[in-house]
């Protein structure tokens, strides 16, 4: 897909501390240098806004001279979704983020031409390429993340936590943008064997819920969504909800934890 871009000149990249020389020849043994490529906003964000949205590409033994930097540049763009209509865009270097805390970094800024409208969008890091990683997926594998610009507030993550889940495990539940929890003991509720868990409340964030329940083990589960608990920026509450899940079969999202990723309704 063709976008609209700002190209980045080699002096400019040169000023950011970007070299032109190539990575040398790996030895044996050496580990393969690849680059990371990272969106400042996860997957599923709403409430995200008209951008720009910041895009971070990270060497790891790898220069990001200005031929390459011209490649990754090359390669973002924002299409509707899931209908993958292109989005004009264009994609300028962040010179107050560029290098500030590694060496071999650069963020780019990539801009909208025309507003956005309430609806679903991707931001596309182009498709799978020797020598570039990210781990920032969706609809099986493509590199990118979804956002809404509006407000549109909804679970994106369940996660189950413990290294030892016979004795208990913690739930931490993640929304898509801020929220207002109004009832937050009484928000989520943990079913299993066909019975209610008793959880303790262990934080409230302005995205988040956490809670421990002592008899809940990695095996089928049902975490249930209260009506009128949770509600967003407009004041509108989430509507009830619930998620039957087999913990044991959830992928690893983070250290000890498994997770069920919500899917996205277009």
């Amino acid at each position: 897909m063709i976008y609209d871009k700002v190209v980045v000149v080699a002096s400019l990249l040169a000023a950011i501390g970007c070299g032109g020389s190539s990575w040398p020849p790996q030895g044996g043994g050496e580990p393969v240098p690849f680059i990371q490529i990272q969106s400042a906003i996860a997957d599923g964000t709403t409430n995200a806004g008209q951008g720009p949205f910041a895009v971070t590409f990270t060497g790891v033994r790898r220069m990001l001279d200005a031929a390459t930097m011209t490649d990754l540049v090359a390669r973002l763009g924002i299409t509707t979704w899931p209908e993958g209509t292109v989005v004009p865009v264009s994609v300028a270097v962040d010179m107050s983020a560029t290098g500030a805390t590694t060496p071999n970094t650069a963020t780019v800024q990539v801009s909208v031409t025309d507003a956005l409208s309430g609806r679903w969008y991707a931001l596309g890091f182009g498709p799978h390429a020797g020598g570039l990683t990210t781990q920032q997926t969706f609809d099986s594998d493509v590199w990118g993340v979804r956002l809404r610009p509006d407000s549109h507030p909804a679970v994106r993550l369940v996660e189950f936590c413990g290294a030892d889940p016979t004795v208990g495990m913690k739930l931490i539940v993640t929304f898509s943008e801020p929220v207002t929890v109004d009832s937050p003991a009484d928000a989520f509720s943990v079913q299993q064997n066909g019975a209610a868990l008793s959880c303790r409340l262990d934080d409230v964030g302005s995205a988040e819920v956490h809670e421990f329940c002592d008899t809940l083990t990695a095996a089928p589960a049902t975490v249930s969504l209260a009506a009128g608990t949770v509600r967003g920026p407009d004041a509108a509450f989430l509507a009830a909800q619930a998620w039957p899940v087999d913990i044991a079969q959830l992928p690893l999202v983070e250290s000890a934890c498994h997770g069920y990723r919500v899917p996205l309704t277009p």
